[in-house]
């Protein structure tokens, strides 16, 4: 312009020219740019920005510093370093991974030209495509385009602004039309309002980029919403909106009474605003009438002309008589502020000063006047004399006599008056009786009551009232302090004008509580909590709520309708919130109470015989899983229909809990072939389904030992046992056996074994007390033995991942990793077998035990498709392992049981295991059926590789129950004579 304005002549000769373009590679030459003078030195001239618009040669060899004198003459200091463009990229990036046309496109975005401003300087003189045309069409994205190193599919899912970038990116619109139709709506029959504003801020855009598609559903159920952002509303029209009790509630409690008064008793009474000011409890619980009251105090249709302070000053002459800092002391008396509303409410910015009374500035005797009226004349029955003596200088200086004699007569008070009463009620005892020091205090600061309750006041003198916020701003409704939304806008910005970020997003409703409450609509139909309701006997609204998630608050609301109305105010935080499904005992395995477990504070045998222990079990999931015998108890189809187990009901010396404690198969065997058991232990009965099919291989059964070592006590201490330290090497005839082991979280819950074949411990784990450790250890081991190395994890979810961390193991031997882990339940195991003496040889481990009835499996190892004996010379409980090198070639391994029940779990915890050339191939627990086949090894035929299972007939219930009785006989004559040789020296 200047250039301009100078040589319009030589301008006008060129009028009709466009000027080019700078070039995309922008930096600046080394040598002379222009009359012998490097770019740095036209740079220091000041001339730079006037040459660089004019002359194509100087933006090609100074194109940086034209740049950089370009931004800093439009204000530009440079780029934000944490912004990030369309919440991807920083300006550098867009820099880098956009052209020259697609940068001035970028920049057209307001927000991204002024944080990228000296990126977007380069390009300002490009103007932005024209993106207002028709959308384009197409059927799919082109997946080999990218945009900054990122995929269409990638944009559209990441990047919350995806739908801006289709808007001022041509190459992004057209090369991911399909997902910028998607996110844009293109083709529809609404566009969106751009001059509509949310809360005075936000766009339709910026709303849709800041509220997920719930909630932008539920802003599309405003009408006025709707109508403007039309197309933001069409993408969220398959969404039902959510059912929302907004958190800025201000109700009146129903149950709550100040001195047997009720909030409506209080709220007929002139002094209501008094009582909500001064007693916190009444503000907190007679919200809804406190706020009432102190709305119409606070509303203002002007000033009441006829209301007199000391009978002569009208609220004008208050305006124009006193300085504003004096009004506004004035303006403290309740009255005053109440009659003269309008002239009060231009002084409530002003603090009120700390001295409560001013100081008079003559030393020469009083004028006995103000303004020319008469000291006498001003002194009043009503008190405002007093209070201007407290207040307005002028008043203090004129009448300093009169102004002695009315402190005087309030110093000497020291009754108070028998006839007054606040809110019509309460008498200054009442007060006193009913409010604590601080409060009384408060009262005390109303002229009004203080003028009445002298004596009452006086005990109280030396004591401060509190700063108290408004009276139903209450703890459970407040702004969070320093919270802001979307664009940075704090709640009070939020909620300019309307409520419609309240209503409609739960982050804003729940920040900006207070907000909130004030801008919307007050909610009807809930008085509060009711403080004296127990669920259960035990649980007040605030425990359950505070025990509970979502889920599972809102199924118990729905479950319990005395809950939902003593706990209105709880169970409206989460109405409309999905329920839980009730949980399915049937699947819980062996079911028993966890005696550690608590729910809040209490057992289960607390909370085991309370008409709500059904809802608990049914919508508290830790409740159903860890009172499994309880609940399972109180698990009928119909609520109220309680079915029990007989306590003093016994099978075979057994009750029917220790019966479940077996395993549950066995128990769905007997409650479907004994009527005594299915009546006697109904609900156990009911957890098991009366059926066979349901272990839960994760559940520990009963440890029962017939000749051999009972393995559950293979983690007994044996000091000399205990792993410690490392080895370099091993001699001739052994393996070098290492284990590394990383704890997790709670490493004490870790324990390990390595034992052979003959379950002879070969070395125990240390106690392990620090979190997160890596433990190495090795040790040399027989090389022609099996060993088996087991870890167990206490609390049965294993040392990885989640909430545990990240502990593993890693098992080498001479140097070759066999096996790493972390992530198993109650425990694991790794077979460690010698390797063959022929290279041509693989091995194959079987390791197969049976039931209480062994005698009805046997086994056989063949060539594939090849027939053979079986193995039959199996007893109850016995383990057979059986370990051979073999050909390389394709095997079959058949299990057989001819009861068709399996090995497992009704009658001990069978099963095998079958391993070839360190491979398992099978680990089978072979719960039901005749026979299992498993086809395994090397060059097997196509499609046989797996396993096949023969189901067999089914097994009779007479048959099934009498093997139930046998196991039950037998189990008893085992626990005799166990107890027999205990007892023996």
């Amino acid at each position: 312009h200047e250039f301009l304005s100078n040589c319009c002549s030589s301008c006008a000769s060129v009028e009709g020219l466009t000027p080019s373009p700078p070039e995309d590679v922008c930096e600046d030459v080394s040598g002379v740019a222009l009359d012998s003078k490097t770019c740095s030195e036209i740079a220091a001239s000041g001339d730079m920005g006037v040459l660089c618009d004019a002359l194509d040669t100087l933006q090609d060899k100074c194109c940086e510093s034209c740049l950089a004198t370009h931004g800093t003459a439009q204000g530009c200091t440079g780029d934000d370093p944490d912004f990030l463009a369309f919440d991807t990229y920083s300006c550098e990036e867009v820099d880098e991974c956009a052209d020259r046309q697609e940068l001035a496109d970028v920049c057209s975005h307001e927000e991204v030209a002024d944080k990228c401003c000296m990126t977007c300087a380069a390009v300002s003189h490009i103007e932005p495509s024209d993106t207002s045309g028709p959308a384009p069409t197409c059927s799919s994205d082109d997946k080999d385009f990218k945009f900054g190193g990122k995929t269409c599919s990638v944009l559209s899912k990441k990047t919350d602004a995806f739908a801006i970038m289709c808007s001022h990116l041509p190459s992004v619109m057209e090369s991911c039309c399909s997902s910028c139709r998607d996110a844009q709506g293109w083709g529809g029959s609404c566009s969106n309002n751009p001059s509509y504003l949310v809360a005075g801020h936000y766009d339709c855009d910026d709303v849709a980029i800041h509220v997920d598609e719930e909630e932008l559903a539920d802003f599309c159920q405003d009408d006025d919403f709707s109508e403007n952002c039309c197309a933001s509303c069409s993408e969220v029209e398959h969404i039902d909106p959510t059912p929302q009790t907004p958190a800025h509630k201000c109700l009146d409690s129903e149950l709550f009474s100040f001195d047997g008064k009720k909030c409506d008793a209080l709220a007929k009474t002139d002094e209501i605003h008094l009582l909500c000011e001064k007693v916190e409890d009444v503000g907190e619980y007679c919200c809804a009438t406190c706020r009432d009251a102190v709305s119409d105090a606070q509303y203002c249709d002007g000033d009441d002309e006829d209301f007199r302070v000391a009978g002569e000053y009208s609220c004008e002459d208050l305006k124009s008589g006193v300085s504003s800092q004096e009004l506004r002391d004035l303006c403290q008396d309740h009255e005053i502020s109440e009659n003269c509303c309008a002239i009060c409410e231009g002084v409530n910015h002003i603090e009120p000063s700390e001295n409560t009374v001013v100081v008079p500035t003559k030393d020469e005797e009083c004028s006995g006047e103000v303004d020319g009226k008469s000291c006498d004349v001003l002194v009043d029955e009503s008190g405002h004399f007093s209070t201007m003596c407290k207040h307005v200088q002028a008043v203090a200086d004129g009448c300093c006599s009169q102004c002695t004699e009315a402190f005087e007569t309030e110093e000497k008070c020291s009754e108070d008056n028998k006839d007054y009463r606040v809110a019509e009620h309460y008498s200054c005892e009442d007060i006193r009786k009913n409010v604590c020091e601080e409060e009384l205090a408060d009262f005390c600061s109303d002229r009004d009551f203080a003028n009445n309750c002298c004596g009452t006041c006086n005990t109280v003198s030396d004591v401060a009232p509190p700063e108290k916020e408004s009276p139903f701003e209450h703890d459970s409704c407040r702004d969070t302090e320093g919270y802001t939304f979307g664009k940075g806008h704090t709640c009070e910005e939020l909620t300019e004008g309307d409520a419609v970020f309240c209503d409609n997003v739960p982050e804003v409703s729940e920040n900006c509580c207070a907000s909130c409450r004030d801008a919307d609509e007050y909610v009807e139909g809930c008085s509060g909590d009711d403080p004296t309701f127990r669920l259960a006997e035990h649980y007040s609204c605030e425990e359950v709520d505070a025990n509970t998630d979502n889920e599972e608050l809102s199924g118990l609301c729905e479950a319990n309708p005395q809950m939902k109305s003593s706990c209105c105010k709880t169970c409206g935080s989460v109405q409309g919130i999905n329920q839980n499904p009730p949980p399915d005992y049937s699947e819980l395995g062996t079911c028993k109470d966890n005696d550690d477990f608590t729910f809040g504070t209490k057992s289960c045998s607390e909370i085991a015989h309370t008409e709500e222990m059904t809802d608990l079990c049914t919508h508290i999931d830790d409740v159903a899983r860890e009172c499994c015998a309880t609940c399972s108890d109180v698990s009928p189809e119909e609520p109220g229909d309680f079915c029990t187990v007989n306590p003093d009901f016994k099978l075979e010396d057994r009750t029917c809990q220790q019966i479940m404690d077996l395993n549950d198969k066995l128990m769905a065997t007997f409650c479907k072939g004994d009527p005594d058991v299915a009546e006697n232990c109904c609900a156990l009965c009911a957890s098991v389904n009366a059926i066979g099919t349901n272990f839960n291989e994760d559940v520990e059964p009963t440890d029962v030992v017939v000749d051999g070592i009972d393995d559950s006590d293979m983690g007994g201490r044996v000091d000399s046992k205990v792993a410690s330290g490392t080895v370099d090497s091993c001699g001739s005839g052994e393996i070098h056996f290492a284990l590394e082991l990383m704890t997790d979280k709670f490493p004490k819950d870790t324990t390990w074994t390595l034992f052979d074949y003959e379950e002879t411990i070969e070395r125990l784990s240390p106690e392990y007390t620090e979190k997160e450790k890596l433990n190495k250890y090795s040790v040399c081991l027989e090389s022609d033995k099996h060993y088996v190395f087991e870890i167990r994890d206490g609390s049965w979810d294993g040392i990885c991942c989640g909430q545990n961390g990240d502990g593993y193991y890693t098992i080498m031997v001479d140097g070759h990793t066999v096996n790493t882990g972390g992530e198993f339940t109650r425990s694991s195991q790794v077979l460690i077998t010698p390797p063959c003496k022929k290279s041509s040889e693989v091995r194959i481990v079987m390791d197969l035990t049976t039931d209480f009835f062994g005698s009805e499996t046997s086994f056989r190892l063949s060539n594939h498709g090849r027939s053979g004996s079986f193995d039959d010379d199996l007893g109850a409980f016995e383990r057979r392992i059986m370990s051979t090198c073999v050909s390389k070639g394709c095997y079959d391994l058949t299990v057989k049981d001819e009861g068709n029940n399996g090995l497992c779990c009704e009658y001990g915890r069978g099963g095998y295991t079958v391993v070839y050339d360190d491979e398992v191939f099978a680990d089978s627990a072979f719960e039901k059926g005749a026979s299992e086949t498993t086809t395994f090894g090397e060059d097997c035929p196509a499609g046989s590789e797996g396993m096949t299972v023969d189901e067999g007939e089914p097994v009779k219930d007479g048959e099934e129950l009498e093997s139930a009785h046998a196991y039950l006989d037998f189990l008893a004559e085992h626990e005799d004579a166990e107890k027999t040789k205990a007892e023996s020296p």
